[in-house]
């Protein structure tokens, strides 16, 4: 966009002139919600003696109002420029590096999940939520075998993942690694309580209803396919199945499935 066409673009701005608050806009030609406000004692004469300050999350917004932001280390395949006699040469390491927003780290995960990683000593930056997404997100990657980015620009192929598109339509349920061992061994049943919108008998079609199976920290062991479901009562299963909340005449519902791969 050329400086001309750029200060006219600017203009769509103006009206925010006034305020020095963000104010959310949602630029409907674009397609986008963006946070503008004037910090009115910075000068700048192409916008009427005010200066623009855009940003496109709140926290941004307001981190820059406040002089404040979070902060998140982690370690992760990194660019440095180092001199080689007159001339600077790039060089790829795993570093340790850090993000001022989540949406940052998250992205850096992204783009180098094999490298990227978190100190123990660095954990205190980070919610036990924010952990645990994070390790879900990286061992999912790792398991559709997404590779460390190489370079800045990501060929297309890195975006058309052939496992995840076999597991796109798959649940992911945690079950603990008591539960993992007993369908190794030939469970094929999980049992559940009674809900009332459940069916009294359910078959599903091949493919319809597909599971991953992680353990408690999010590895993934099994790869399932329920095939039907059966209501009935809790005296049936007791023997296998133990419930305090139950009665005997209780209902039950039990759904069958069958394993399609172990990893």
């Amino acid at each position: 966009m050329k400086k001309k066409e750029y200060q006219v673009f600017l203009e769509r701005y103006n009206k925010f002139k006034n305020n020095n608050l963000p104010t959310p806009f949602w630029d409907e030609e674009r397609q986008t919600l963006e946070y503008v406000y004037f910090n009115q004692k910075e000068k700048k004469k192409a916008l009427n003696d005010s200066k623009l300050h855009i940003a496109y999350t709140l926290t941004d917004a307001l981190s820059d109002i406040t002089l404040n932001s979070f902060y998140y280390s982690y370690n992760c395949k990194i660019y440095q420029s180092k001199k080689v006699g007159d001339n600077y040469e790039e060089a790829v390491i795993i570093g340790h590096t850090h993000a001022h927003s989540f949406e940052e780290v998250v992205h850096s995960l992204y783009n180098y999940p094999e490298s990227f990683s978190i100190p123990k000593e660095d954990e205190q930056f980070y919610s036990k939520q924010e952990l645990e997404y994070l390790r879900r997100v990286k061992k999912y990657l790792l398991f559709i075998g997404l590779k460390d980015s190489e370079g800045f620009r990501n060929k297309v192929g890195r975006y058309r993942n052939a496992k995840q598109k076999k597991y796109e339509n798959a649940y992911i349920y945690i079950f603990s690694t008591k539960e993992i061992n007993a369908i190794l061994k030939g469970k094929n049943y999980l049992i559940k309580e009674y809900l009332d919108f459940y069916k009294e008998t359910t078959k599903y079609a091949k493919g319809e209803y597909q599971a991953l199976i992680v353990d408690e920290e999010d590895n993934f062991k099994l790869f399932i396919e329920f095939t039907h479901e059966i209501v009935q009562t809790y005296y049936s299963v007791k023997d296998v199945y133990h419930n305090d909340k139950l009665k005997d005449n209780d209902k039950v519902l039990i759904r069958y499935f069958k394993v399609l791969e172990k990893y």
